[in-house]
């Protein structure tokens, strides 16, 4: 049932001219439910939900909260384009999703919210040039928060990501 509303909603997103879609499922990673359910429950629906999505001509990609480590090789048989999300707070690290995954999706993510609400803009910026430095070889990677931009992250630290997004190339 869940399916079928998203995939309704993301054909109505797709008649108003949206060219990416987000398959987003916050309780369906390593830290909170076993490989095992994810590919009982989880894997079959974002597999159905990419296919419609594709059939209509359109980029899916796939948030995911929490620790995905354990899921990334069933993560990259499901069909979406990229995984969003990254978190390095859960135990994640763009080198090890990268060395998981390589080039057979885009990665997105990677700076921790807690760095970009809590630190300095230099801290957001090494943190920031680190994510890229360790996504962008051999594949495609876009910089970005490993989860939504927490409500009073300064706009200097986003203005720190930003820099380092445009001087690192991935801008």
């Amino acid at each position: 049932k869940a399916v079928a509303i998203s995939l309704e909603k993301a054909r109505a997103f797709i008649r108003i001219g949206a060219d990416c879609i987000y398959i987003g499922d916050s309780y369906a990673s390593a830290s909170v439910i076993s490989p095992d359910v994810y590919r009982r429950f989880c894997a079959p629906a974002y597999r159905e939900a990419a296919r419609e999505i594709h059939k209509q001509g359109v980029f899916c990609y796939k948030h995911c909260c929490g620790n995905y480590d354990p899921l990334l090789d069933d993560l990259v048989t499901v069909g979406v384009d990229a995984m969003d999300g990254i978190d390095p707070e859960s135990g994640m690290s763009v080198k090890r999703t990268k060395a998981a995954i390589g080039d057979r999706l885009t990665l997105m993510g990677g700076i921790s919210c807690l760095t970009l609400l809590r630190g300095s803009e230099e801290q957001v910026y090494a943190e920031a040039c680190r994510c890229v430095a360790e996504g962008k070889p051999g594949g495609r990677y876009a910089l970005g928060s490993a989860c939504a931009v927490p409500r009073n992250t300064p706009p200097e630290n986003m203005l720190a990501a930003a820099r380092a997004a445009r001087e690192t190339g991935t801008y």
